[in-house]
């Protein structure tokens, strides 16, 4: 997640402490340009005042500062009105054990490093205002129950130390499932309690008795049917008016819905709610965890980092549900893999967690293998392949099989990490690289990390590029061969960039695809060129089209009839200047839903063009079936003619399909003489490509095909 995604999440106040002026600068910089509201103390005493004064609901402090350190002031803070909701985040550049230990200990939330990388500083504080969110949705859940309390009537039992017989209330026996004003002795009150339970309660209770003081425990009751149920004890021991006589009193309340309640909200917290998975949190923590227990027995742990190939095409094609399905099932098959073997514990508790391995699902189509018990890091490479062969196995969905391929990213500690979060960037690191090569596993090195960091910036880079309005329209000609005259132009987007320059669309395309903003970009392609056809019809009535693509993500996330019709009303265009194109991956996505959509566009005055036809899968009686004006052949195929028989041949029965089909034909990639004048022949009606022009800003483009109109009047292509 960059910093722009991170604004779209609620907002709140935070208090940076810190004696270091660049540092309580730098961080302040960082929060306030995701949309915190900040104040800033150069000590602990002024942070204190500052806390007093505003409504704070982060506190980020150093440890070691003037007048009062950050675990005075987190102590004093926390006695404070509203102290006990405050998210603290320890930063420091003491992380030794005992500072760690210290910290908590005075009531921090969280600790870092003061070396943080500060996109992953916002992310913890992220993560600290979701903990609030919880833990104030808690806090309000226990005031209400609270208020019951007084309200209503708590059942309770007491016991006289050496007696045996219990005196109950009416409600307990209404809980232990008793009749009113039954005697009930002390083992029969034991019996009620779960068998797994007892030996816990025992100790409870006998430790309260010999130290004569206060208890509380919960335990399972079954009830009737067999429903399990769970009563909380809150009670002492007390002297009675006897001499040397105690008392055991105590209430009972059934809280089995506030522990259901608790434990969903913990779950929810560090778990993945698709996969039920832990998450990227409970993964960090539990390998943090197994780096500070870790013993002899096993000197190397191996984070793997797991990435599913193309599975973006699952969703575009099948759907969210079957993508769903195979999320699922892969977590699955996964954590099956590194079971029993490698000691795999499948718990959320942390504590269980601890010198074992998880499977965790981060983000999308992204997991991580954590395995603690290697005694040589070798073994790494043979995990990393059983993982892909599990994974490669066939997976039946709906109606269809498919078979997945999976690249892995691989760090080791202590190789090349000290701690969870570097360890877990890396391998995500290697696995980036490695995407170059799907089915390949890549260890990490150091090199890796400079190229992660690249994207990093890329994706931060892209992001303000949308919001800033940096893309723009290039136009490439298409000209009719039957009076070879410009009467088209295809739009093809440039990314501005305002110290590389002009970039080509695949340096940028594919990263917006996989960072799930093509949508946003195609929603801005369709308003240029909208925009454009609409000015250009206005200067010149003569009918000319402007074409744009539409990415098989845009066509299934969003409703593009509607986009189209809203960028048209904006401008007062009209809807027979437009011509869209789409690839075969988008007809194989949802062919209904599909085919409704072009004909939508049909009915409009616009023009449908199938692009790069001949590099997907669809078949004749397929396209035969689709509402299509157009077809355009790829210029990988363009580029054999006069070069192969094959290929020339096949460039010949594709536009005798689109002849057969009723469908115009454009010949894309067109560089050479040759090239045009076999099209020509074959009655191509439209090509574009170098040898006509390159794509070019709109401002040329005009003056460009009036020169070409005016040199060509009246002409024929030879």
């Amino acid at each position: 997640m960059t910093l722009r995604a991170i604004k779209q999440i609620a907002l709140g106040n935070i208090l940076v402490a810190d004696d270091d002026d660049m540092l309580r600068l730098l961080i302040s910089s960082v929060l306030i340009d995701v949309g915190y509201t900040v104040l800033t103390a150069a000590d602990g005493a002024e942070a204190l005042e500052l806390f007093a004064e505003h409504n704070i609901d982060c506190v980020i402090t150093d440890v070691v500062m003037p007048k009062m350190n950050g675990f005075e002031l987190t102590a004093a803070i926390r006695i404070m009105p509203g102290g006990e909701r405050v998210q603290i985040l320890f930063m420091t550049g003491s992380d030794d054990y005992d500072s760690i230990q210290r910290a908590y200990e005075a009531g921090a939330n969280d600790f870092s490093a003061k070396r943080i990388n500060p996109l992953l500083l916002v992310e913890r504080v992220r993560f600290l205002f979701k903990a609030q969110q919880i833990q104030d949705s808690l806090r309000l859940s226990e005031q209400r129950l609270s208020y019951a309390q007084r309200l209503a009537q708590l059942g309770h039992w007491e016991r006289t130390l050496g007696g045996d017989t219990v005196a109950v209330s009416p409600i307990v026996c209404a809980l232990l499932e008793v009749s009113d004003g039954i005697d009930l002795t002390w083992n029969s009150l034991c019996e009620k309690i779960h068998p797994d339970d007892l030996e816990m309660v025992q100790h409870e209770l006998q430790h309260a008795i010999a130290q004569h003081t206060v208890y509380r425990f919960e335990h399972r009751f079954v009830g009737r049917n067999n429903v399990v149920r769970v009563l909380r004890h809150q009670g002492e021991v007390v002297p009675t008016d006897v001499p040397g006589e105690w008392v055991v009193r105590s209430t009972m309340q059934d809280v089995t819905e506030r522990r259901a309640q608790e434990d969903r909200i913990h779950f929810l917290a560090f778990h993945d709610p698709l996969t039920s998975l832990p998450n990227r949190e409970l993964a960090l923590r539990a390998l943090d965890s197994a780096i500070t227990d870790h013993s002899r027995e096993y000197q190397h742990i191996a984070i793997f980092a797991v990435g599913l190939d193309d599975f973006s095409r699952i969703n575009s094609s099948l759907g969210q549900a079957a993508g769903d399905t195979v999320l699922k099932t892969i977590g699955d098959r996964l954590r099956t893999q590194v079971r029993d073997s490698d000691h795999v514990l499948r718990t959320g508790e942390l504590r269980e967690l601890n010198n074992g391995c998880l499977v965790a699902r981060t983000e999308g189509d992204r997991f991580l293998c954590v395995v603690t018990n290697l005694q040589l890091s070798e073994a790494a490479i043979s995990i990393a392949k059983r993982l892909q062969r599990s994974i490669s196995a066939p997976l039946p969905v709906t109606d269809t099989e498919l078979t997945l391929s999976s690249t892995i990213g691989v760090s080791l500690y202590p190789h090349d990490g000290l701690n969870a979060t570097e360890l877990i960037d890396h391998a995500f690191a290697a696995l980036l690289h490695a995407k170059r090569q799907k089915g390949s596993c890549q260890f990490f090195a150091t090199e890796i990390s400079e190229r992660a960091r690249h994207r990093l910036t890329m994706e931060t880079e892209l992001r303000h590029a949308l919001d800033q309005h940096q893309f723009e329209m290039f136009y490439q000609p298409r000209l009719r061969l039957a009076d070879n005259r410009v009467y088209g132009a295809e739009a093809l987007v440039r990314w501005r960039h305002p110290v590389r320059g002009l970039v080509n669309p695949a340096d940028f395309i594919p990263l917006m695809e996989d960072m799930g903003m093509i949508t946003a970009l195609g929603n801005q392609v369709i308003d240029m060129a909208v925009k454009q056809a609409t000015q250009w019809a206005q200067l010149d009535p003569e009918e000319f089209r402007v074409s744009f693509n539409i990415s098989p993500l845009q066509f299934i996330s969003s409703d593009v009839v509607a986009e189209v019709d809203a960028a048209l009303k904006r401008v007062g265009g009209l809807h027979k200047y437009l011509e869209v194109e789409i690839t075969e991956s988008t007809l194989l996505s949802q062919p209904e839903m599909v085919s409704a959509t072009l004909q939508a566009f049909r009915e409009r005055g616009i023009r449908v063009a199938l692009d790069d036809f001949g590099t997907g899968f669809s078949s004749l009686s397929y396209l035969r079936k689709l509402p299509l004006d157009v077809l355009k052949i790829d210029q990988s195929f363009v580029a054999d003619i006069g070069v192969s028989h094959n290929g020339t041949t096949l460039v010949d029965a594709m536009l005798f399909i689109a002849q057969a089909l009723g469908l115009d034909c454009v010949a894309e990639g067109v560089e050479l003489e040759t090239q045009l004048s076999f099209l020509t022949l074959q009655k191509c009606k439209e090509v574009q490509g170098y040898l006509i022009a390159r794509p070019m800003p709109a401002s040329e483009f005009m003056k460009w095909r009036q020169k070409w109109n005016t040199e060509n009047n009246g002409a024929k292509s030879a």
